[in-house]
């Protein structure tokens, strides 16, 4: 099945990649409309929709000849004007204000590219969907995410509802675009992270209408804790990848329509308009790395729904918007650990029970209003709406790894150091001050305050 599916795409492609006469994109168009069951109401449509095939063939040679590992040419999509085809990819002016308005964590350390990885093939990856004539992207791309960190948290794999999300998330513009942070951000705010199953709440907004939100008879399917956006890194996302699972992107799919197959590696970067989901990455194929990316419209399109993108260039500006949600219990094997963090001083041993103290106050001086918690050094905290983190004192800082994915201090890592010693104000308008010390003081309480959370806003977005 797989060999002859090849043979014919290339035996398409060679076709399409020759500049064709009328006669020939007749002949193709007549092709393409008995194997598609194409019948039009009128003349004047068939002449319509003869001309998007026209103009998509000519699109397909000219995508072809920029990217020498892919093909592009006929799928069901090819009697669709590009126009018409862009409800498919229309969430451009969610993605352009998110970008203006939004903070871009840090990339981590990284050691070299992670070990090749395909979670479909390690269960985390549920069936090719199909978004039809609707611009839900972003609702696919959430459910994507939140389906493969609900089976990496140890429970059983299960599709969940983007219908529950195009109806009822009222942060999102159901058909008319969305943001994967806004939906992730709606089930945190209105049903404590839980979302239906895609079975008990199935998807009926392919005609491009949204009904009513309903909760009647849903059935639990799966909840999250928390969501994070990620460095706009290759490599980080990478390394996030192999360990923690799917990752929802956003990306430009302005020359998608008539891909078939292989690698694109000279795509169309100009706009983020689309919300996907990174299932894999290829790095030791002796050839062009790239990741594997599940899509939305149907298994017929691309490779049975997937498509190949180039690692390492920002194809299709595939690491501009990064984001996961967080399932409590989620704890993947971890690959070898990154290098330690970077600092102004390098830290000396801890003395056993050594401890620090957050002092948070209402004044820049830290004198009035104040409440302080002391927090042991070198052990594993547990941050407030998940994740945790170890804090360790310099002479100049508080060193802080910061693990977003894991409730144990496994795993992915990111690293920031706070200053000791002086009043600062943190994001939410109050101000708090590191104090450390070397001995115990009462540290059995490991639990970041608010104050702490806030300092790590930049690394975690609620």
């Amino acid at each position: 099945m797989q060999r002859a599916f090849l043979i014919g795409a290339i035996v398409l492609v060679a076709v399409v990649a020759v500049a064709a006469s009328r006669r020939d994109y007749e002949a193709m168009f007549k092709e393409f409309q008995h194997k598609h069951g194409r019948m039009y109401a009128s003349a004047s449509e068939g002449a319509r929709r003869f001309q998007a095939f026209v103009e998509n063939m000519k699109r397909a040679e000219t995508l072809a000849a920029r990217n020498p590992q892919a093909t592009f040419g006929i799928n069901e999509f090819s009697d669709i004007a590009a126009s018409e085809f862009k409800i498919r990819h229309n969430s451009n002016k969610f993605y352009e204000k998110a970008s203006k308005d939004g903070k871009v964590p840090a990339a981590a350390n990284v050691v070299g590219l992670p070990a090749s990885v395909d979670w479909r093939k390690k269960g985390a990856v549920t069936y090719v969907k199909n978004q039809g004539q609707c611009g839900s992207c972003w609702s696919f791309s959430t459910t994507g995410n939140i389906e493969g960190q609900w089976f990496l948290a140890g429970k059983k794999l299960v599709a969940v509802s983007e219908q529950e999300l195009v109806s009822c998330d009222t942060n999102d513009d159901g058909c008319n675009g969305g943001l994967m942070d806004n939906a992730f951000n709606w089930l945190l705010s209105n049903t404590n992270g839980a979302i239906a199953t895609e079975e008990s709440y199935p998807y009926v907004s392919g005609d491009g209408n949204v009904p009513a939100c309903s909760t009647s008879g849903n059935v639990f399917g799966a909840q999250i804790s928390a969501y994070h956006d990620i460095a706009h890194d290759e490599a980080t996302m990478a390394t996030l990848l192999s360990t923690n699972g799917p990752i929802a992107v956003a990306v430009d799919a302005t020359s998608w329509q008539t891909y078939v197959s292989g690698i694109m590696t000279n795509c169309e970067s100009q706009q983020l308009d689309h919300g996907v989901l990174i299932v894999g990455f290829e790095a030791n194929n002796g050839g062009t790395p790239y990741w594997i990316v599940k899509n939305s419209w149907g298994k017929s399109w691309g490779e049975e729904g997937y498509i190949r993108l180039a690692y390492g260039s920002n194809q299709c500006l595939i690491n501009n918007y990064p984001t996961t949600s967080v399932v409590n219990g989620s704890s993947p094997v971890p690959p070898p650990p990154p290098p330690g963090p970077t600092s102004t001083s390098t830290p000396a041993p801890t003395p056993a029970g050594a401890t620090f103290t957050q002092v948070q106050c209402q004044d820049a001086a830290c004198s009035v209003g104040c409440q302080s918690n002391t927090f042991p050094q070198n052990s594993c905290l547990q941050l407030q709406g998940g994740g945790s983190a170890t804090a360790q004192c310099t002479s100049s800082a508080l060193v802080m790894n910061v693990y977003m994915f894991s409730q144990d201090c496994s795993g992915f890592s990111t690293s920031e150091s706070q200053p000791i010693n002086q009043c600062v104000q943190d994001e939410d308008g109050t101000y708090f001050e590191n104090i450390c010390s070397n001995s115990a003081r009462g540290a059995a309480k490991a639990r970041i305050t608010r104050a702490m959370r806030a300092k790590l806003n930049r690394l975690r977005k609620h």
